[in-house]
């Protein structure tokens, strides 16, 4: 079981001008928002910080079971999920297994990133595609080592060298039927990585469970 509940926040207030939505929100995440200075920045938490509510309700908890993990990584006892915001949506990824997520919109990539970030494997991957293909692959391959570290629990304290996601002959991505892999230390690691384009995001999921994946639109 994979789920990704997607919303869009396009038409989301910015929350010092809505206090009445943002008291709906834990004290730590209201304090995260106060804290941020744009109000880009403070409309995508305030607008995870919604979806998860919701989301949670499906699965009749509440956010105040939320804790963080080792690591930073937010969790709750008896469901697996993780968050992630680009633009103007947000999604909460769930699943029965250890899971991560990450979006990113799409745009032209960053100059000189593949060098300093992807393992030699990853740069001769993306040295196949042209110019026009190659911005969209450079954000489903950043976003599925995002999704990775973000499965473990590790975040940026994992160097982005130190892995490698493996697409081969047999991986259909972007919506197909196949996962890549990630190899770490030499060994294949016991997880699966799904990349799907979205209204002109690259979504991508990380989890060890290989079930299909499915895409839930929620309105916030």
């Amino acid at each position: 079981m994979v789920k990704i509940y997607v919303a869009d926040i396009s038409n989301l207030p910015d929350p010092m001008s809505n206090l009445e939505l943002l008291h709906r929100l834990p004290m730590d995440r209201q304090q995260r928002i106060h804290n941020l200075k744009q109000e880009k920045g403070r409309r995508q938490s305030m607008g995870v910080g919604l979806l998860l509510q919701k989301v949670l309700a499906l699965y009749h908890m509440q956010d105040s079971q939320v804790y963080v993990g080792e690591h930073g990584k937010p969790m709750v006892e008896g469901l697996e999920f993780n968050l992630s915001h680009s633009g103007d949506l947000v999604i909460c990824v769930v699943s029965d297994k250890p899971v991560g997520c990450d979006i990113e919109k799409l745009r032209e990539a960053p100059k000189g990133v593949s060098e300093r970030c992807f393992s030699d494997g990853e740069q001769a991957y993306l040295s196949q595609f042209s110019e026009g293909e190659y911005n969209h692959k450079f954000f489903e391959l950043w976003t599925m080592k995002e999704s990775y570290v973000k499965m473990t629990g590790e975040g940026m304290g994992l160097r982005f060298e130190a892995y490698e996601v493996v697409v081969d002959k047999d991986c259909i991505l972007s919506g197909g039927d196949g996962y890549a892999k990630v190899l770490r230390d030499g060994n294949m690691q016991t997880c699966y990585l799904y990349s799907v384009e979205w209204k002109g995001h690259m979504i991508s999921v990380c989890t060890e469970d290989s079930a299909p994946v499915e895409i839930i639109r929620e309105t916030l």
